[in-house]
């Protein structure tokens, strides 16, 4: 529902770039603009996850309950063993831009970019599974196409993931909290099952 298509359309401006210098924050920036909110933009020697920069800490987005941001957690839990399938063989130099998308009215869409020096004028965009955050396909896809020259979009589904409401064996307060498994003591509230949010408006649609 968040406006990726727009993204990639405007960064098929940064191709000129590519053709003759390593395209910096500062085009990023111009070229979005106020497309993007809080962003965060920075130019390091490698855009793969074997830089720790790459993929944030969980719980590290200021703000938000634990758990609501989980990018460590997330970029394991479709594809743990991706590191023997696509192995990193080289540091891919570039930049990498994190924000939130300033038109979504409840504040957690977010959008994330990796665009190497060597940029072939292609992008791969990738989405987050459930809940997940942006971060979901670090290990998956990302590692393997910026290695190939590619620029790396990706975005959560605009909402953030849960929180942790209770450790109860009988129900909490809250009457959108449900069990993380059946048999589990520990009871999470879903963003997305908040009034206004994406999924929200997708059932009632």
């Amino acid at each position: 529902m968040f406006p990726t298509v727009r993204f990639v359309a405007l960064l098929l401006l940064l191709v000129p770039f590519s053709s003759s210098a390593a395209v910096t924050c500062a085009d990023v920036l111009k070229v979005l603009g106020s497309r993007l909110a809080d962003p965060t933009c920075f130019q390091g020697a490698d855009l793969t996850t074997n830089n720790p920069l790459t993929t944030p800490a969980n719980n590290s987005l200021p703000g938000v309950p634990a758990l609501a941001f989980t990018p460590i957690t997330d970029r394991g839990v479709i594809a743990p063993s991706a590191g023997k399938r696509n192995p990193i063989t080289k540091a891919v130099p570039g930049l990498q831009l994190n924000a939130r998308i300033a038109s979504d009215p409840t504040g957690q869409g977010r959008f994330l970019l990796r665009l190497p020096n060597d940029w072939n004028g292609r992008l791969v965009v990738a989405g987050a599974s459930g809940t997940r955050s942006e971060f979901n396909g670090d290990f998956a896809w990302s590692d393997y196409v910026v290695q190939q020259g590619y620029a790396y979009a990706s975005q959560n589904k605009g909402v953030l993931n849960l929180f942790l409401a209770a450790v109860s064996a009988t129900p909490p307060a809250d009457p959108l909290a449900c069990r993380l498994n059946p048999s589990s003591t520990f009871w999470v509230h879903f963003f997305d099952n908040d009034p206004g949010q994406p999924f929200t408006r997708w059932r009632n649609s």
